[in-house]
């Protein structure tokens, strides 16, 4: 079979798949006890959904942290893109209603956990899901497992799900695509959150993905530091979560417009690296 029938086949595949997916999409630890969201052992780590749980302390620092300051958030995997339905939408072909935008937004995206899930069931020869680990209320990963699954997850999603990180701006701006997707305790990264983020949560971020950097010429969008932003007067923005960044928040500029796909601007927010990240779709939410 040629490349472009595999493609099409397993993009068919992979659309069945969703669509049979039942349940609530947003995000919960079957290992949770009491009211507390994650594990010990997560902390400062890739959670089995891709997510990573950091700190705004890391333990032993002699930081002190008021009251209102949150200790311990967790920020999403990105969200993955499905570019050959956010292609019909570009440009002229936008939706122009808030109905339309949001099924472009529920239809356009997916999550990390759903791409895993395909992954173990679509992949047809077995490249990847045979490395990918499984974890339940009886059997829990350890940090190198889901830093392993992590790498393997973004493999596959760029070999047989062109992983694309083609986001639509306008659609970001217009739509709550955490809410939409991961639920409504979920919100796009602001402006506030990356100002008021200590040294340690971005050292932290950056030490998580980095345990599976083996990944990062496959799917690569999964380990960028750059995310859309929510700017403080709800303009969209591009921030950066890159630990050695001068600028964390930096003016969105578009050069084809708002409702064309971009991969990324070549801002530059005082590390080299931004200027050619992908940008990504991040959420966040605070644990405790």
């Amino acid at each position: 079979m040629k490349n472009g029938m595999l493609l099409n086949v397993l993009s068919a595949s992979f659309v069945s798949l969703l669509m049979i997916s039942c349940g609530n999409d947003s995000w919960q630890n079957s290992n949770n006890t009491g009211d507390k969201k994650y594990r010990d052992d997560e902390l400062n780590s890739i959670t089995y959904s891709g997510s990573l749980i950091v700190s705004a302390a890391m333990l032993g620092s002699s930081l002190k942290l008021d009251s209102e300051t949150p200790k311990v958030y967790e920020i999403s995997a990105p969200l993955f893109p499905i570019v050959t339905t956010l292609y019909k939408y570009e440009n002229s072909n936008y939706p122009t209603t808030a109905d339309g935008q949001k099924a472009l937004a529920k239809d356009g995206y997916t999550t990390f956990e759903k791409i895993r899930d395909a992954c173990l069931t679509k992949d047809p020869r077995g490249s990847f899901s045979g490395g990918i680990k499984t974890e339940d209320n009886s059997q829990t990963l350890t940090v190198e497992d889901r830093a392993e699954n992590y790498s393997k997850i973004a493999q596959c999603a760029y070999v047989y799900f062109e992983s694309k990180p083609y986001s639509i701006p306008q659609l970001v701006s217009d739509v709550d695509l955490c809410a939409e997707h991961l639920g409504t305790d979920w919100r796009l990264l602001s402006e506030e959150d990356i100002a008021t983020f200590t040294p340690d949560v971005y050292s932290n971020i950056k030490g998580a993905l980095q345990k599976s950097s083996d990944a990062i010429s496959w799917g690569s969008f999964y380990f960028s530091l750059a995310a859309y932003t929510k700017g403080s007067d709800q303009s969209l923005k591009i921030g950066s979560l890159f630990p050695d960044a001068t600028s964390r928040v930096t003016d969105a500029s578009f050069p084809f417009g708002s409702k064309y796909h971009l991969e990324n601007h070549g801002v530059d927010g005082g590390s080299s690296e931004l200027t050619s990240s992908t940008i990504t779709v991040r959420c966040i939410r605070v644990l405790e």
